[in-house]
């Protein structure tokens, strides 16, 4: 499904909340599940960095005096931090000034993306859930600034059909995985029954983005095995078959932020 944010952008703000009602309605239960899962809201939300990188300070306090990026009032100061998916759309931001894209273009942008008066959902979260789990997006900026997130399959086939006007493409999985230093978005685990399954698919989130600190994997009460790096999974024949099919008895999972927030979920058979 596309989201055409140009379209969006002549209805006011009123009338877009309605449509993204809509949109959010629509919705599999999984998927608003996902949305709202407490470890995945902790890793993209809870856990707040300052923005490293190229962007000033000078720069960034421009960008948010213009609407481009919204800090919560929790996080107001001198030392500005940012949550996951606000460090994702600073990277969105910093690609798309590159090509020149307005400031105000990106304000209207972030109104439609990063905003929306449902709990834990916005357009810009749910595209990067869905691309670290399997579903690969793209965010094209068309010539007159608008711009529109779509899934990378639906892009590639739109292509075949030609009489596309200019526009720029941005991967999303590269602007994503900026902010998971520990991340493999190709990780070739194949867990079975995913969809129906919100345990295994938080499991598959966080082997994707390296966001943990550890894994306690128990296949017995007796063969307890430690993970502290996703590529261990796929090295370990046991454990690689094990997750997979889904086959241990239990996963403790420790959750790291740079605060002082730990989470520990365990995941059953």
């Amino acid at each position: 499904m596309t989201l055409d944010f140009n379209k969006l952008k002549k209805d006011g703000n009123k009338i877009s909340e309605q449509l993204k009602q809509e949109y959010f309605s629509e919705l599999p239960t999984e998927t608003i599940h996902l949305l709202n899962n407490e470890v995945i809201n902790h890793v993209l939300h809870s856990i707040r960095t300052s923005k490293r990188g190229g962007i000033s300070a000078r720069v960034l306090n421009n960008w948010i005096d213009k609407n481009v990026i919204v800090l919560d009032d929790s996080v107001q100061g001198k030392v500005k931090r940012f949550d996951k998916i606000q460090c994702i759309w600073l990277n969105i931001i910093e690609a798309a000034r590159k090509f020149n894209v307005h400031l105000e273009d990106l304000a209207t942008a972030h109104q439609r993306i990063m905003t929306s008066e449902i709990k834990n959902f916005n357009y810009l979260k749910l595209a990067v859930i869905n691309t670290i789990l399997n579903k690969s997006h793209i965010l094209e900026i068309k010539q007159d600034g608008g711009m529109s997130i779509e899934l990378e399959n639906e892009y590639i086939a739109s292509l075949s059909r030609g009489n596309l006007i200019p526009h720029i493409v941005l991967p999303l999985n590269e602007l994503i995985s900026k902010e998971f230093p520990k991340a493999n978005f190709s990780l070739p685990i194949q867990i079975k029954n995913i969809t129906s399954d919100e345990q295994k698919s938080v499991l598959l989130f966080l082997l994707k983005t390296g966001a943990y600190g550890y894994m306690k994997i128990y296949l017995s009460d007796n063969d307890v095995r430690l993970v502290e790096n996703s590529e261990t999974v796929i090295v370990n024949e046991d454990l690689f078959n094990s997750i997979n099919n889904w086959e241990f008895e239990r996963i403790e999972i420790i959750l790291e932020d740079n605060v002082e927030t730990v989470i520990e979920t365990t995941l059953k058979v």
